[in-house]
């Protein structure tokens, strides 16, 4: 990869800056992979990527903690995760019917055609400022990052270089959590004994929470996820011992001003936690 490709807003992706002002990390991945592998114009689809406005400061602690699964999830030393958001805007209007949430007018500027978008994300953290994480976004060869303090450095295709906060880790384990728990009350919950990956853990679900702050917390306080979703589905494994989540899940959906619908599905998985063979090392 060349050190002088920059990233680049190309076609359609100019209507949806704001539309997808949460994904600045995703907008900049999947530009630098376009620009850098000859990506070119196009409509938007699976494979054509938004950007963002905005540079949110990254790190692997980035909120303080609000709940006791949150806390429990912060003193863990190290583990690997992987982080799948799919982001989808169906180009049919949904037709009124009695019981739909009312739908909310935002400040997005009209956009055509069907809009998706699935981001992967596999990572290893290790406490309390080291993440190596590979981000998939459809568009060409992964973004590989690695954060270490204040530093960090990106790939795409084999060649390593130092960048800016420009380049950030999306969707840490903490800052799911830290959106979704303050919500919950597992109390109240139904826990069920399941083991994921290894790990003994009691499942609650959630269904029809309140999003309150849930996705200011995840998307940002300006985001169309924010303004738009009222309500989500929220499924979390929390585990027996430590009482941190080893699995987090939301689903939810909204309606733009002219109906138009929003759906959002988030999933988060922990494993090999505070295994000791976890290492992130500067790649240069």
């Amino acid at each position: 990869m060349n050190s002088a490709c920059q990233p680049e807003i190309r076609g359609p992706t100019r209507r949806l800056t704001r539309l997808w002002a949460a994904l600045v990390a995703l907008g900049l991945a999947a530009a630098l992979a376009a620009a850098c592998n000859g990506g070119g114009d196009g409509e938007a689809s699976p494979t054509a990527q938004p950007t963002a406005e905005g540079s949110p400061i990254v790190q692997p602690t980035g909120q303080p903690t609000t709940s006791a699964a949150c806390q429990a999830l912060a003193s863990l030393k190290s583990y690997r995760y992987v982080s799948n958001v799919t982001l989808e805007s169906p180009e049919e209007l949904v037709p009124f019917t009695e019981g739909q949430p009312t739908p909310v007018a935002t400040l997005t500027r009209p956009f055509q055609g069907r809009f998706y978008f699935e981001y992967n994300i596999d990572a290893s953290l290790v406490a309390p400022d080291r993440v190596d994480a590979s981000i998939e976004s459809g568009a060409g060869d992964p973004l590989n990052l690695i954060v270490i303090g204040d530093k960090r450095w990106a790939s795409v295709g084999g060649q390593w270089r130092e960048v800016g906060p420009e380049y950030p880790v999306p969707y840490l384990p903490t800052d799911i959590c830290n959106g979704i728990f303050p919500e919950l009350n597992l109390e109240q919950g139904q826990g069920e004994r399941e083991t994921v990956n290894n790990v003994p853990a009691r499942h609650y679900a959630f269904p029809g929470t309140p999003s309150g702050q849930a996705m200011a917390t995840i998307f940002g306080p300006e985001s169309d996820e924010a303004l738009l979703l009222r309500t989500m589905d929220v499924e979390v494994w929390v585990a027996e011992k430590g009482d941190w989540p080893v699995r987090m899940d939301i689903r939810s959906s909204g309606l733009y001003s002219d109906r138009r619908e929003l759906r959002v599905d988030v999933h988060i998985e922990l494993r090999d936690v505070n295994n000791k063979d976890i290492r992130v090392e500067p790649p240069l």
